[in-house]
């Protein structure tokens, strides 16, 4: 088993200041992780004392997408499964190893679920004593997402184009084709989670700025050299907006992904604003 998952966490250049926070809560709460950790940044390698990290960089000569360096980085990885982290996914309590164990034995037995979020997506609470997990329907909003989550690598790897990025990849990536052909499970909401981090926060990170609640205590608690001023801390009042051609090209990365099933995601976004 320990061989047939690796962890991905994926970063870039400029969110290396976060990586001293990640990798101390990690190194606390995942304290019997025996997966190898490969780290997606862009040219600078990243060290820390007592783990073991590769470090997956570009040539000079090679584009910087974030699309490109994810598929790059998972071709590059040889286990059949891959746990895959963002960077200020900061840790806030033990993992769950012997879940992930179960998670895995599920998916060895089942080759049609392609990922099992470790973090619940879904808004709705258990109804019952059996069932901790339930699928995640076609069109669901953000079915494929960021999430920690355990992936079969072919699945994963088929959803990831080169031009990819992010954002627009988590909003339109579930409605591809190739994403109906394999099942999604989540936790349920009310489910305590295998990979605990502030989610509700949006992690350790918020629209390029610190979020305090987060990052403040484990700085304190691990010493921590941080000049918060360089990120600055994200308040409730701040008003971050994106431009029209961000918005123009998020829609049309959208297109490019999903065709004319943008339209689901149009109307979810629609139908939040109003309530």
């Amino acid at each position: 088993m320990k061989n047939d998952i690796e962890l991905l966490i994926n970063t870039c250049d400029r969110y290396h200041d976060v990586l001293p926070i990640f990798f101390n809560c990690f190194k606390e709460h995942w304290a019997n992780c025996t997966y190898n950790i490969n780290l997606n940044s862009e040219y600078k390698k990243y060290f820390f004392n007592g783990l073991n990290i590769r470090s997956h960089t570009l040539q000079t000569n090679e584009q910087k997408n974030w699309g490109y360096r994810f598929k790059k980085t998972i071709n590059n990885i040889n286990s059949k499964y891959i746990i895959t982290l963002f960077d200020d996914f900061v840790l806030e309590s033990k993992v769950n190893q012997e879940m992930i164990d179960i998670f895995y034995f599920m998916m060895e037995n089942n080759s049609n679920v392609g990922a099992i979020y470790l973090y619940p997506i879904l808004e709705e609470n258990k109804n019952n004593d059996l069932d901790s997990l339930k699928e995640v329907q076609r069109f669901y909003p953000f079915r494929v997402n960021s999430a920690p989550a355990l992936w079969r690598k072919s699945c994963l790897n088929s959803l990831i184009e080169e031009k990819d990025d992010p954002w627009s990849w988590e909003a339109f990536a579930g409605y591809k084709k190739v994403a109906r052909e394999f099942k999604i499970l989540s936790p349920f909401k009310d489910i305590k989670p295998v990979y605990n981090y502030n989610a509700s926060r949006g992690g350790a990170i918020y629209r390029g700025k610190w979020v305090g609640e987060v990052i403040i205590p484990k700085i304190k608690k691990y010493i921590i050299k941080l000049d918060l001023s360089l990120r600055g801390i994200y308040k409730k009042n701040d008003i971050i907006k994106n431009t029209f051609i961000y918005k123009l090209n998020f829609l049309k990365a959208g297109y490019r992904m999903s065709g004319l099933k943008l339209f689901f995601f149009i109307f979810f976004y629609a139908k939040k604003k109003i309530i």
